[in-house]
């Protein structure tokens, strides 16, 4: 909920009848916080206010095939080169458990920009001999991804590298993970 603006507008509005979209929520943008994630449909958005009032809005989205995900956030921001993202102690990926990533790119900008991350683990913190376990599909525009990978895995720690491309690249872009 909150007051009209147009940005807003135009996000909800193109995505009215769009089907299985992901959405990810976290009230606190700083790395390491916790985000919750699913696939969306079923939106409703509405306007509200009387005249002379300010012109308010509401939005709300029902999950379409999978319940709700908690999981950690783990970069939120913009990006023009490639590296690391903090290293967090999620656990281990119990057998018959699911790793869950969740990215959301809100921003592409340069020349035929690309983007490519993978999550990876180790057994320890220093990461020594990390493992790829999830690569995206590489992002040249605004979109979003959700990429599983059933279990076990008996890492416990975890981050994802980033490499950006192109000719003045940059990309405003959010990870989300989970072990489910």
């Amino acid at each position: 909920e909150g007051f009209f603006d147009a940005s807003i507008d135009a996000a909800l509005f193109s995505n009215f009848a769009a089907k299985d979209q992901l959405l990810t929520i976290a009230s606190n943008s700083a790395v390491g916080s916790p985000a919750y994630f699913y696939k969306a449909g079923q939106f409703e958005y509405k306007f509200n206010g009387q005249v002379g009032e300010m012109f308010s809005y509401s939005a709300s989205a029902s999950p379409t095939k999978a319940n709700l995900i908690r999981g950690t956030l783990f970069t939120n921001g913009v990006g023009s080169f490639g590296g690391n993202s903090a290293v967090q102690q999620l656990g281990e990926v119990p057998s018959g458990g699911t790793l869950v990533m969740a990215l959301h790119v809100f921003s592409a900008s340069g020349t035929s920009p690309t983007l490519d991350i993978n999550l990876r683990s180790d057994d320890n913190a220093g990461f020594s001999s990390p493992t790829t376990r999830i690569s995206t599909v590489q992002a040249t525009g605004i979109g979003s991804q959700l990429l599983t990978l059933a279990g076990p895995i008996t890492d416990t720690y975890w981050r994802h590298t980033y490499t950006i491309g192109g000719t003045g690249p940059s990309f405003g872009f959010a990870v989300v993970v989970a072990i489910i």
